[in-house]
């Protein structure tokens, strides 16, 4: 190699010499890192559980999970219909589907950007606890993931480096845009969101004036999407969740309708805040630029990640047909998102999908911006930069590994990892389960996990208050087959104990204790400064003083 050579130049020259050496190395880095921040513990915040139980609900009444996307409870319902509700072998199906996707993402995008940027991205991913987390987590991320990368595997197969003047498809090519139209629809019935898949090839097949193709793409698409519905409502009579959905996207408060819907300032508005929130905040965490403890948004830093990859998607226009395509993608994805949800909701998990495709990007669009004749003796900022994001990635997930409480709950203690408020509620979930009558039937506030903690019995969940009438309240439950009620003490604040809790199951036993607490009796109680109890109701001694 020439002495003169730079550093950028040699790294890139290595790494493509020792290519299948250094993807091997990060793909076993990707696996030490998931196995070390694997839990067998499911989230406190219930998604998870939910995904399983409506998994259960299909496998056990053949119940349609019709609300977010329905692919990924299937899914999971294949896998309980052979091990049962076996949570170890249901987070290591995410292992293996995100094990699969970052095969796939290095193949598909090998020689289609520089090794220097694949092996950055390929790292980041392999490191950040952020999205390993994923790999032990029965979230739909994953397989969305998988379809993700199939889609762009076979789009970048089928797209030709120039739009052909007189294209007719063969047997070839109806193959592959029904293998792209096949995998956009897995990703649409895996999260609603996918939906953009299918767009963006279409507004680059416009951009790239292949009219044929982009007609096809729209075609293909649409008949499987109708068989798809056609299919569902011969087997199934269900409502659409759609219009519920869309109604929920369109109020400026998903959880107090008589707030109203938006209006265009509002979605502007909506669309600023969640700029700030995803890229300034949870973006700039995963690469390691921030932390936990700060929450606040850096509106200039926002500005900074959108001048980047607006010069990214200047310096690619023609240069690089599968960044454009990523570009558009990228664009199309976050677009939906930051548009359609509320910024109230402001969970990272929103954008893991598309980390993978904008590090790509941002990293391609920053070395094209240091190569440029003002700034190219300044070329190894890029390389500070690059390393800075891999170490401080690095060393935030080796401070987030749990091996104790791992270690604890593969010998048995499935508590082990939880803060007491959940500790408690997860017991007398267990003490329900084991010592209640199997016909009891028992309401509580977190109706999806406590199922799932209990081996599968169902409870019925309580997330509002509908009246403030006792009677009513007690003949609602009455006629609910309610035997129990647990009423817990989980915390408002899940990462700190503040005396502040949960409280809505109080306040829906609050009016009925008032006038007749004769007709409550305590049957089981779990800890001390953050209690559960296990309530059972008297409804003769509520609903007989009413008639009278």
């Amino acid at each position: 190699m020439n002495s003169n050579t730079d550093l950028a130049t040699k790294i890139e020259t290595w790494l493509a010499k020792n290519s299948n050496y250094v993807f091997y190395a990060l793909l076993a880095i990707f696996v030490l890192s998931s196995l070390l921040h694997f839990s067998l513990r499911l989230s406190i915040a219930g998604d998870d559980s939910t995904y399983i139980t409506r998994a259960l609900n299909f496998i056990e009444s053949g119940k349609y999970p019709d609300y977010q996307a329905p692919l990924y409870p299937i899914f999971l319902a294949a896998i309980i219909a052979i091990v049962g509700i076996n949570i170890p072998i249901l987070k290591l199906s995410s292992l293996l589907l995100l094990l699969i996707f970052m095969v796939l993402f290095y193949r598909t995008f090998k020689n289609k950007v520089s090794f220097t940027i694949l092996t950055y991205s390929f790292t980041i991913l392999s490191l950040s606890s952020y999205f390993i987390f994923f790999s032990s987590q029965t979230f739909s991320e994953p397989l969305f993931l998988v379809f993700t990368i199939l889609f762009f595997h076979q789009s970048f197969r089928w797209i030709p480096n120039k739009a052909p003047s007189h294209w007719t498809p063969q047997r070839k090519d109806i193959i592959e845009v029904l293998l792209i139209s096949l995998f956009a629809l897995g990703m649409y019935l895996t999260r609603t969101v996918g939906i953009g898949a299918i767009i963006s090839l279409v507004i680059f097949l416009l951009i790239s004036k292949d009219y044929k193709r982009a007609t096809w793409s729209i075609i293909t698409f649409g008949l499987f999407v109708f068989v798809f519905n056609v299919i569902r409502d011969a087997i199934w009579d269900i409502p659409s969740s759609d219009s519920v959905q869309a109604l929920q996207l369109l109020s400026k408060n998903p959880y107090n309708a008589t707030e109203g819907n938006e209006d265009i300032v509002g979605f502007i508005n909506r669309f600023i805040d969640n700029s700030n929130l995803y890229l300034s905040k949870h973006f700039l965490r995963i690469i390691g630029f921030r932390t936990e403890l700060n929450n606040t948004v850096i509106p200039l830093a926002t500005i900074g990640l959108y001048a980047l990859y607006i010069w990214g998607l200047f310096t690619t226009f023609k240069q690089n047909k599968y960044l454009l395509f990523t570009a558009i993608f990228i664009t199309t994805m976050l677009g939906i998102t930051f548009i359609s949800l509320q910024k109230l909701w402001d969970q990272y998990r929103l954008i893991i999908p598309f980390i993978p495709f904008m590090l790509l990007f941002i990293c391609n669009a920053l070395i094209n911006l240091f190569n440029t004749n003002r700034l190219k003796k300044y070329r190894k900022i890029v390389l500070l930069i690059f390393t800075g994001s891999i170490i401080l990635t690095g060393w935030s997930s080796v401070k987030k590994t749990d091996l104790d409480n791992l270690s604890q709950n593969i010998n048995g203690n499935i508590y082990a990892g939880f803060t007491p408020d959940w500790v408690s509620y997860l017991k007398m979930v267990n003490y329900v389960n084991t010592q209640l009558p199997n016909d009891s039937y028992v309401a509580c506030r977190k109706p999806n996990i406590a199922r799932i903690y209990a081996n599968g019995k169902k409870f019925y969940g309580i997330y509002r208050i509908p009246s403030d009438d006792p009677y009513e309240l007690a003949k609602l439950l009455k006629d609910k087959g309610i035997t129990h009620v647990i009423m817990g003490s989980l915390r408002k604040n899940p990462y700190a104990y503040t005396g502040k809790s949960i409280n809505t199951i109080q306040r829906f036993l609050s009016p009925m204790g008032k006038l007749y607490p004769e007709a409550f009796s305590i049957v089981k109680k779990y800890g001390e400064q953050e209690p559960t109890y296990l309530i059972k109701i008297n409804y003769d001694i509520i609903l007989n003083k009413e008639v009278q």
